[in-house]
């Protein structure tokens, strides 16, 4: 639900109501708190979202890319010829530490820069969502001051607790999302095209539905 949405909902509940209820400041200062509670558990979802991805791209890179990049890399590297012609253990030593560190240099790139593109999607959601609790607690912070300054108002709890609720699935699309997420969970090609992916979920954040 939009900010203009919410404030429309809020100002033709003020024009249509008669009285104050006795309880109608203390309602709104107790949507704050729910609106604050609420964020701090959207908030920790999304945390939660995003550890249990970066826990599929580790099981990723361990049991699909780096057996396969492993056979690529040996294939396509000299390292079983100079372990062969090498003249001592120490030489042939020297080849497979080169070797192993060369190995471990792109796994670690490749696994840093999922675990960033996860980061980057990671940080939008979370302004996604707190942008929209800044909405409620602007229009709540409204609200209370018309109380205050006795505007008439007749809304119950539940109506206001329903004006100005929350459905997860409107602020972030995630069933889209979740397609670009696993792209990238399972990326397998040139890593600078990674970014690409991030705009992608990017742009679906922002047009939402």
């Amino acid at each position: 639900m939009s900010k203009t949405v919410l404030i429309t909902i809020i100002s033709i509940t003020f024009l249509s109501c008669v009285y104050i209820p006795k309880e109608s400041v203390l309602l709104s200062e107790e949507l704050t708190t729910m609106i604050k509670a609420a964020e701090v558990s959207h908030i920790a979802l999304i945390d939660e979202y995003i550890a249990v991805r970066r826990a599929r791209v580790d099981s990723f890179l361990a049991n699909k890319w780096i057996p396969d990049f492993m056979k690529t890399f040996t294939a396509n590297s000299s390292i079983l010829d100079d372990v062969n012609d090498a003249s001592n253990m120490d030489s042939a030593s020297k080849y497979l530490r080169e070797f192993s560190e060369a190995a471990a240099e792109q796994i670690v790139d490749r696994r840093t820069t999922l675990y960033d593109a996860l980061g980057e999607i990671e940080k939008t959601m979370k302004q996604a969502v707190e942008g929209h609790y800044d909405d409620m607690l602007m229009v709540n912070s409204s609200l209370t001051a018309h109380l205050r300054a006795k505007a008439k108002v007749t809304a119950t709890r539940e109506n206001l607790i329903n004006q100005i609720g929350v459905i997860p699935k409107d602020i972030l699309p995630l069933e889209k999302i979740n397609t670009v997420v696993d792209k990238i969970i399972q990326y397998e090609g040139e890593l600078e095209n990674v970014q690409d992916l991030i705009g992608e979920a990017k742009i679906l954040m922002k047009n939402g539905d």
